[in-house]
C-alpha cells in the first residue's frame, strides 16, 4: 500500500504531489525538507518529495538487473536515494542495493521481520521491525547507531515519519510515539483505543493517522495532544495523504474519506464494496486509491465524484504511485499495473509469483516494486518490461554421449518474468544428425531459473541442435553440437515384427522381461522418498547420503534396493512407476487455467528413472493414478488442452528414459478418454513408445499392450496352469500380455508363496506373457483380502535370477511349441525356433516324490541338451542328442525342471 503525502513550499506557493509510500498495513509519507535535514522516503528527485512527476524526471540510468531475491516476502516499498535502493524483507534484513548493478551494498539483520518501509534523513536510515524495535543505521555502511525498543517488545506496525528532528511511528500497543532523531530517546506517546497500523503523515505541525479503534486522529507534533478525531465505521489501516489542507484516507467501513485537515470536518466520502486499506495518491485534482473489491478508483479531489474505475478482479492493498501520466499499483494476484491517469486504460501489466502489498517507487524511468514472492523488481516505466537484457545460457551434460544414452541441455534464464514458468514460455529444440534427420524435442521448467531439454539419440556420429526459447517478451536462440558414440545399449522396447506377443529391443534381441513394482513415496514425511522405499515402508536401514542434496535424501537405500533387484542382483529388468498410486504425484494442479507441477517431486522422478536405468531396469511409467483430473469427453476443450499440456511435460521430462507409457492405473476411464490421450501422446512422443492403460482396454486400436492385473492365492500344484489360463485368456486380443500388477491375495507371504512365484514366472516366459510383481519386501504377512502383493525376499530373488540367466541370449524368433509328455502327473511347456528348443516341466500332482519324465522332442539338428533345476540353478544333466524325433528321459526331479537344446557349433 502507498501510505503518504507530500507538501512542498516553493516561491510562496503551495505545491502538492502524490507520494507513494509503502507497505503492508500502514505507512508513512510526508517529510519536510530543509538544507539541514535532507530526507527521503519514496522520492524520485533530489528533493525527496515522493512526487513521481515528469517535471522532475531524473535522467534514466541503465541497470544490469531486474530482480533482487530475498529469503522472505517483500512488503516494504523501496526508498531510492543517491543510486541505492533501500527496502526490508520478512527474512529479517534491511537491504541496500546498487540500482545499477543489483549488487548488495550492505545488509543489516534485524531481530525480527522488516515488513515496512525505511526513512532516510541526512546520513542515517531509520526503520522498524515487528518485534518492537526502531533502528537507526549509518546510511553508507549499514552499521547500527542506536536502537529504541518498546516495552514488552510490542509489535511496531507502521513505517516511520521524520520531521524537524523527530521521528513518529505507531504500535500494536495502541500508541503513537515521538522519538528524538539523534538519540532515540522518547519525547511523548499518544494512546488510542486499539492497534495503530496506519503510518503517520505530518503537515504544518500536525500528525495524522488512523487506528483500529475506528477513529482518525490529528495531534500536535510537539506536544502529542489531540487536535481532533473523526469516527468512521471500521478500522483505519490506510495511511493518510494530505493535499490543499484536505486529508484523504480509507477505512474498513469501505469508504474513502476527505476531511478538513484543520477541523476534521467531513468534506465528502466515497463508498466501495470492500475494505479500503490502500493509501490514496493525490495529484492534479485527482485522488487514486485501491479497494479490496478489486478496483482502482480515480475520484475528483474536490467533490469525491468518480471519474473512472479499473477492475483487476483481485483485492488491492498496494498504494498507487503517479508518474508522467501513469498510475502504478499491484494486486493480490501478483500483478503490477500501469494505467493511464486520464481514462484508467491498462497500459501494461507485469505478473509476479506473489501478492503485491509493496507500493511502487519510480526513479530514472524505472519502477521498483516488491512482491511476496521474495523479490524486488525493476521494470521499465513505459513498457513494463524488465530493465535488463533478456538472455539464456546453455550448458550440456557431456560433449559425447552413448547411443541411446541421454544428452541433456540446461538453460539458465531468470524465471522471475513468468507467473507460471511451466507454461508461460515454450522451449523448442531440433536435433539433426549427419543424415539430415530432424527430431523435435520440447523442453521443460526444472527449478529456479533453470529449464532443461533431454534427448536420447538413436544414431551414432555428429549431431547438431538448435534451441528456440519463446517467451511473451522476445524469442531467444542458441545452437550447438555433440557426438554420439556406439554402445552396447540394445535400444528401446518394441513389439516383435512376426510375433505380437513378444517384446524385443530395437536391435532385435529378445526382451526377456520380468518386472517389479513398488511404492515410491515419502512415507516417513522427512522430505524424500528414497529412505523408506517400498509399500511396506522400507528395505534396509543404512546411513544417509546428504551429499545428494535436499531433494534426494538417503539415495543409498534406493541404490541398495535396486542393486538387490536389478541386473546385478535378481535380474528384474522392468520397473513400473505408478505415479500418484502409492507413489508421489508430479502435478500441483492440472486445470483449464493453467497447469503447475511440483518442483521437488519432479526432481525425485529424475533421480528415480536415472537410478533405474543404472541398474538395468526398463521403465513402465503410469502417468495418472486412480484419480485422473477429469474426463475430457465429459468436459470442455480447455480441459482437453490441460491434459495435453501435462502429457507434453511428461514426454519432455521423462521421454528419454521411459520405454512404456501407461495412461492411468486402475482408473475407470471412457474409451474416448483413452483414445484422446493415446492419440495425442503418440503424436508428440518423438520415440514412439508403446502405450497401455489400466483398467485395460485391449480392444482399442490405440492401445498397444493388454495389461490386466492379477492377484490370487492359487494352489501351488496349479500355479503353472492358472498362469497359462490367464495368459491365454488375455492373448485373444492379439497384443502383448503384461500383467502390470501380479501378486497374492490374502497375504503377501506364506510357506508356498515363493514356490508359486517361481512356477508363475517360469510358465509366463514359456507362454509368452510378462509378469510385473507388486513387491512388499520388508515384512512378511502383509495382508489384504484382494491384493496382498508379494513378498520378494532373498529366496524369491534367487529364483528370478536363475530364470533370467536361463533365458539370456534366447533367440528372439522363438515361439510356442507343443511338447508331448509320456509320463502322468507332469505338464510341459515348450518354445522353439530354427536354432533352439526350450522346455519347462511341472510335476503338478506331487511335490514330495521324485519322477523321471519321458517327453517326445523333434530335434532339428544334432546338439546339446542341458537340464536345469529352477530351484538351485544347477545343471543336473547334459547330454548329446542327434537329429530326429526322439523320446528323451529327464533326470529325476520332484517339482519342476527346465531344459535347453542348442545345436552344435
Amino acid at each position: 500500500m502507498i501510505h503518504g503525502f507530500k507538501l512542498l513550499k516553493k516561491k510562496g506557493k503551495m505545491r502538492e504531489k502524490a507520494f507513494p509510500a509503502v507497505i503492508l498495513i500502514a505507512f508513512l509519507v510526508y517529510v519536510t525538507l530543509t538544507n539541514k535535514d535532507k530526507a527521503a522516503f519514496f522520492g524520485a528527485d533530489w528533493q525527496r518529495t515522493g512526487v513521481f512527476d515528469s517535471n522532475i524526471r531524473a535522467q534514466k540510468r541503465e541497470v544490469e538487473w531486474w530482480k533482487f531475491k530475498t529469503d522472505g516476502e517483500v512488503t516494504s516499498s523501496p526508498v531510492i536515494h543517491r543510486g541505492v535502493v533501500y527496502f526490508g524483507s520478512w527474512d529479517r534484513h534491511l537491504y541496500a542495493v546498487d540500482i545499477k548493478t543489483g549488487n548488495t551494498v550492505w545488509e543489516f539483520k534485524a531481530e525480527a521481520e522488516v515488513p515496512f518501509s525505511p526513512a532516510i534523513s541526512g546520513d542515517k536510515i531509520y526503520f522498524t521491525s515487528v518485534d518492537g524495535n526502531l533502528y537507526a543505521l549509518n546510511l553508507d555502511t549499514g552499521e547500527r547507531i542506536w536502537k529504541y525498543t518498546l516495552e514488552n517488545s510490542t509489535k511496531i506496525s507502521t513505517s516511520p515519519a521524520i520531521v524537524n528532528g523527530k521521528i513518529y511511528f505507531g504500535s500494536r500497543d495502541g500508541n503513537l510515539y515521538s522519538v528524538e532523531l539523534s538519540t532515540g530517546k522518547q519525547n511523548w506517546r499518544f494512546e488510542t483505543g486499539d492497534f495503530i497500523d496506519s503510518s503517520p503523515a505530518i503537515v504544518n505541525g500536525a500528525v495524522y493517522f488512523g487506528s483500529f479503534d475506528g477513529n482518525f486522529y490529528a495531534i500536535d507534533a510537539k506536544t502529542g495532544k489531540q487536535n481532533w478525531r473523526f469516527k468512521t465505521g471500521g478500522e483505519v489501516i490506510s495511511s493518510p495523504a494530505v493535499s490543499d489542507n484536505v486529508v484523504f484516507f480509507g477505512s474498513r467501513d469501505s469508504y474513502l474519506y476527505a476531511l478538513d485537515a484543520n477541523t476534521g470536518e467531513e468534506k465528502w466520502k466515497f463508498t466501495t464494496d470492500a475494505f479500503v486499506d490502500s493509501t490514496p495518491a493525490v495529484f492534479q485534482n485527482r485522488v487514486y486509491f485501491g479497494s479490496r473489491d478489486g478496483n482502482l478508483y480515480s475520484l475528483d479531489e474536490n467533490t469525491g465524484e468518480e471519474i473512472w474505475r479499473f477492475e483487476t478482479g483481485s483485492p488491492i492493498d498496494s498504494s498507487p504511485a503517479v508518474f508522467s501520466g501513469k498510475v502504478f499499483f499491484g494486486d493480490f494476484e501478483g500483478s503490477i499495473y500501469a494505467l493511464g491517469t486520464n481514462n484508467g486504460k491498462e497500459l501494461w501489466k507485469f505478473e509476479t509469483k506473489g501478492v503485491i502489498l509493496s507500493s511502487p517507487s519510480i526513479a530514472g524511468g524505472l519502477v521498483y516494486t516488491g512482491s511476496n514472492d521474495g523479490n524486488m523488481y525493476v521494470l521499465d516505466v513505459n513498457s513494463g518490461k524488465v530493465s535488463a537484457k533478456m538472455e539464456i545460457q546453455v550448458s550440456e551434460n557431456a560433449q559425447s554421449v552413448d547411443r541411446f544414452g541421454v544428452y541433456e541441455l540446461t538453460i539458465n534464464h531468470t524465471d522471475i518474468f513468468y507467473k507460471n514458468p511451466w507454461e508461460d514460455l515454450e522451449i523448442r529444440a531440433v536435433f539433426t544428425n549427419e543424415d539430415g534427420d530432424n527430431i523435435k524435442i520440447k523442453g521443460f521448467y526444472y527449478d529456479t531459473d533453470k529449464w532443461k531439454v533431454r534427448f536420447s539419440p538413436n544414431k551414432t556420429g555428429k549431431w547438431s541442435w538448435l534451441i528456440k526459447f519463446i517467451t511473451p517478451f522476445e524469442n531467444l536462440e542458441e545452437s550447438g553440437a555433440f557426438t554420439v558414440k556406439e554402445s552396447d545399449h540394445p535400444g528401446f522396447i518394441r513389439i516383435h515384427s512376426d510375433n505380437p506377443f513378444r517384446l524385443v529391443f530395437e536391435d532385435g534381441t529378445l526382451f526377456n522381461a520380468i518386472g517389479i513394482g513398488g511404492a515410491v513415496r515419502d512415507s516417513n514425511d522427512n522430505g524424500h522418498p528414497f529412505d523408506d522405499w517400498g509399500m511396506d515402508g522400507g528395505f534396509v536401514d543404512i546411513p544417509e547420503r546428504p551429499e545428494w542434496g535436499k531433494y534426494y535424501g538417503n539415495i543409498v537405500e534406493m541404490d541398495t534396493y535396486l542393486k538387490a533387484y536389478g541386473d546385478s542382483g535378481a535380474g528384474f529388468n522392468l520397473f513400473r512407476w505408478s505415479v500418484d498410486n502409492f507413489s508421489f504425484k508430479l502435478w500441483e494442479d492440472i486445470s483449464e487455467n493453467g497447469n503447475r507441477y511440483l518442483v521437488r517431486e519432479g526432481i525425485w522422478g529424475d533421480r528415480l528413472v536415472q537410478a533405474l536405468g543404472e541398474n538395468g531396469l526398463r521403465i513402465w511409467m503410469t502417468v495418472f493414478g486412480f484419480d485422473h483430473p477429469f474426463d475430457y469427453v465429459n468436459g470442455t476443450e480447455e480441459k482437453g488442452e490441460a491434459l495435453k499440456r501435462y502429457l507434453n511435460y511428461i514426454v519432455a521430462r521423462y521421454g528419454a528414459y521411459v520405454d512404456i507409457w501407461e495412461l492411468a492405473n486402475e482408473a475407470e476411464v471412457s474409451n474416448a478418454w483413452a483414445i484422446f490421450l493415446a492419440d495425442y501422446l503418440r503424436s508428440i512422443d518423438p520415440y514412439k513408445r508403446l502405450i497401455s492403460v489400466s483398467w485395460e482396454k485391449p480392444q482399442l486400436e490405440e492401445i498397444d499392450i493388454n495389461a490386466p492385473h492379477w492377484y490370487e492365492k492359487e494352489s501351488e500344484f496349479s500355479s503353472d496352469l492358472r498362469t497359462s489360463q490367464k495368459i491365454d485368456e488375455a492373448k485373444r486380443w492379439g497384443k502383448p500380455v503384461v500383467f502390470a500388477e501380479q501378486g497374492n491375495s490374502g497375504a503377501n507371504w506364506d510357506e508356498t508363496s515363493a514356490l508359486r512365484m517361481r512356477l508363475r514366472a517360469w510358465t509366463a516366459f514359456f507362454e509368452e506373457g510378462i509378469l510385473i510383481f507388486w513387491n512388499t519386501s520388508q515384512i512378511k504377512n502383509f495382508r489384504h483380502p484382494e491384493s496382498a502383493n508379494l513378498y520378494i525376499g532373498p529366496e524369491e530373488r534367487k529364483f528370478i535370477k536363475i530364470l533370467q540367466d536361463f533365458t539370456k541370449k534366447t533367440d528372439p524368433d522363438i515361439k510356442k511349441t507343443g511338447i508331448s509328455v509320456l509320463s502322468s502327473g507332469v505338464r510341459a511347456y515348450g518354445l522353439e525356433s530354427s536354432d533352439e528348443i526350450l522346455g519347462y516341466l511341472h510335476h503338478f500332482n506331487d511335490h514330495e516324490s521324485s519322477i523321471n519324465a519321458e517327453i517326445r522332442l523333434n530335434i532339428p539338428k544334432d546338439g546339446n541338451l542341458e537340464w536345469l533345476n529352477p530351484e538351485t540353478g544347477k545343471i543336473v544333466k547334459s547330454e548329446k542328442v542327434v537329429q530326429g524325433t526322439k523320446v528323451v528321459q529327464s533326470p529325476e526331479f520332484s517339482v519342476d525342471l527346465a531344459f535347453k537344446l542348442k545345436p552344435e557349433e
